[in-house]
């Protein structure tokens, strides 16, 4: 039987998805003082690193109730003050 692209071995364990983060800290005294700065450096980071989508990023709000909400957006442009991005 030809196996399908998304067939889980009889073995798969959804638990053992998990990728090791702990190649790189946050030392704050590495950290730039400029938020957009050090976000350029991530991004730069994660362009070498050919992760999927760079670019999507997750933009939550609030209610005044507290109430959160969360969708996904796509990074379009970044700005010395600002970040321009997209939503359907």
């Amino acid at each position: 039987k030809k196996k399908k692209k998304n067939d889980m071995p009889a073995n798969f364990k959804i638990e053992q998805l998990r990728k090791d983060y702990s190649a790189h800290t946050l030392e704050m005294d590495e950290v730039r003082s400029n938020p957009v700065e050090q976000f350029q450096v991530w991004f730069d980071e994660a362009l070498n690193a050919e992760v999927p989508e760079p670019n999507a990023m997750t933009l939550s709000t609030a209610t005044t109730n507290g109430v959160p909400s969360a969708r996904i957006v796509l990074l379009k442009g970044v700005t010395d003050d600002s970040f321009l991005f997209y939503t359907n």
